[in-house]
């Protein structure tokens, strides 16, 4: 049955506009405002609130994104992040680390698997700015 669910998670998918955005946060403010502006910006999007959600979902998924919080109970978002990386054929996915961590923090997320860094609190012009930059919304596409 699971092969069936993912079946029909990806023929969702398909049929969707879009790339696939997977956004990982705790906060749900965060993932609210994230998937608001993923969406009108023509994304699909699919949230989780913790690492081990997103691992789970991550090969059903096959996101052309992830957005990682760093700062999560359990599995944190550095954990996450090489882990995503140690999966075959996921060592290219861009991940883009969005968190309230301070600066210095930006060296370990991209030892981590990090692509690039956006700081919150989330301002969405910079945050679709760089999603657009690291997977460019095909509208229009057939």
């Amino acid at each position: 049955m699971g092969d069936t669910a993912g079946s029909q998670a990806n023929a969702a998918a398909e049929g969707a506009q879009g790339p696939l955005v997977l956004v990982v946060d705790d906060n749900p403010d965060t993932l609210v405002i994230c998937e608001t502006a993923l969406r009108a910006a023509g994304y699909r999007v699919l949230s989780v609130a913790t690492g081990a959600e997103a691992l789970a979902r991550l090969d059903e998924a096959r996101p052309g994104l992830v957005v990682l919080d760093l700062a999560m109970p359990g599995v944190d978002g550095f954990a996450t992040a090489r882990a995503i990386r140690q999966r075959p054929g996921m060592a290219t996915l861009p991940i883009l680390i969005f968190s309230g961590l301070p600066p210095e923090t930006r060296e370990d997320a991209r030892q981590a698997g990090g692509t690039a860094f956006c700081a919150k609190p989330v301002e969405p012009r910079r945050f679709l700015a760089e999603v657009r930059r690291l997977c460019p919304a095909k509208g229009g596409e057939s």
